[in-house]
């Protein structure tokens, strides 16, 4: 409806069956009663047929609903990939973080050293980085080994309790972008952690 809410519009509706009826209970039903449609935005010309496309545009409305509805739920079972700290699963006892921490630039046959900022870390159970030459458009996996194995021609990675060190053999300093993700158990939750479900 142009310039109105459904309420406004079903209240709007609602005078006008009265002003059509005279106020009163009169005979003939709502399909017999002319709709004047020209400030609701609706096409119907009877009140039983604008009646009836309201009740349909609230049925799409609610069924649109649903379905956002439905993809936040999804986003809720551990899908979420934040640099804040989330709770994606539980292992054993242990309820199981993730955190996505940026690294930057690869370093030039070096070790770079990048705070995860993660308070209590008990156990990493799963690490994955990705690191991209964002002129050229190349993304690689860490840990990557060369054509030889030599260890001037490897990039490692390693988690400690306060650290991610990516170690470089060689220069990697055109991959200028380095994501890593890692998802762990902690000694203690943290106050501030974002959990999937309230």
């Amino acid at each position: 409806m142009k310039g109105f809410t459904y309420k406004e519009s079903i209240d709007r509706l609602e005078k006008e069956i009265k002003n059509a009826s005279g106020g009163g209970g009169g005979g003939g039903t709502a399909a017999d009663v002319s709709y004047d449609n020209t400030s609701s935005g609706l096409t119907a010309g009877t009140v039983q047929a604008a009646i009836d496309e309201i009740d349909g545009s609230v049925d799409t409305l609610s069924g649109t609903v649903n379905t956002l509805s439905g993809d936040v739920n999804t986003l809720k079972e551990g899908e979420i990939y934040s640099a804040d700290e989330t709770i994606c699963g539980k292992i054993g006892n242990d309820i199981l973080y993730r955190k996505v921490i940026s690294c930057g630039a690869l370093p030039n046959a070096t070790t770079k050293k990048t705070a995860h900022n993660i308070t209590g870390l008990k156990k990493c159970y799963n690490i994955s980085a990705v690191a991209t030459a964002t002129t050229a458009g190349v993304s690689i996996p860490i840990p990557m080994l060369l054509s030889t194995s030599s260890v001037a021609n490897t990039i490692m990675l390693t988690i400690d309790a306060t650290d991610i060190s990516i170690i470089t053999g060689y220069d990697a300093t055109v991959y200028d972008d380095t994501t890593v993700i890692l998802e762990y158990t902690k000694t203690a939750p943290a106050n501030n952690t974002r959990t999937k479900k309230k």
